[in-house]
């Protein structure tokens, strides 16, 4: 425990050299993780620390909740004018969009943008059924083999991995397919990867990876 205001540079750099001093003697590298409010702070200590200190070795990592605040405000700041937040005011009141917008609502930005990703994914997925009768027969095996789940039937790794491998082959495809004959289409297929990328980043923290 150290005595002094967290914010405080001092104390910054004291836990930042106990860090290192404890790293050294087991003979792993050091990584912290701070909140945004001191992360700014850390990383000018440690760049403005002398070349060859421990210091430089550190790993300095934001915090999860702070990350996945920054994804979402991003997220926000690259679809603004779009319409998305036209969509989230359907769903949301206007005071609280614009919070959501800049990624400082995380819990109803995140949502909302779920609602969404669900809402794209299913009007790509018909749109696809539509031109392709084998995607359509892949759909069909997917929903029995969710219904035999559901039964607690004992379905084979190996099938559930290649329907898997083979639905996201197909959207792949069609993906690029829709991306390279409108912009429209390409605009909100990207926000469905930044979408997925904040998705990965709450997956990884619940599951401790």
């Amino acid at each position: 425990m150290i005595d002094m205001y967290p914010g405080d540079p001092t104390c910054i750099l004291s836990t930042l050299t106990s860090i290192c001093s404890l790293a050294e003697k087991n003979n792993i590298s050091p990584i912290i993780t701070f909140d945004q409010p001191l992360v700014w702070k850390a990383s000018e200590i440690i760049h403005n620390a002398p070349k060859g200190r421990s210091l430089k070795v550190i790993v300095l990592m934001l915090g999860s909740f702070h990350t996945l605040m920054n994804v979402l405000g991003a997220i926000g700041t690259l679809m603004q004018g779009t319409g998305l937040a036209n969509i989230f005011e359907e769903i949301f009141g206007e005071n609280a969009v614009t919070d959501i917008m800049t990624g400082k609502s995380v819990q109803r930005a995140f949502r909302g943008h779920l609602l969404l990703e669900k809402c794209l994914n299913g009007m790509l997925v018909f749109e696809v059924m539509d031109q392709d009768s084998e995607f359509t027969a892949l759909v069909d095996a997917c929903e029995e083999t969710y219904t035999s789940l559901l039964a607690e039937d004992q379905i084979s790794e190996s099938i559930l991995s290649e329907q898997k491998v083979k639905v996201e082959q197909k959207l792949v495809e069609k993906k690029l397919c829709f991306s390279e004959r409108s912009q429209t289409s390409k605009l909100w297929l990207s926000n469905l990867k930044m979408v997925k990328v904040a998705r990965i980043l709450v997956l990884a923290d619940r599951t401790g990876s």
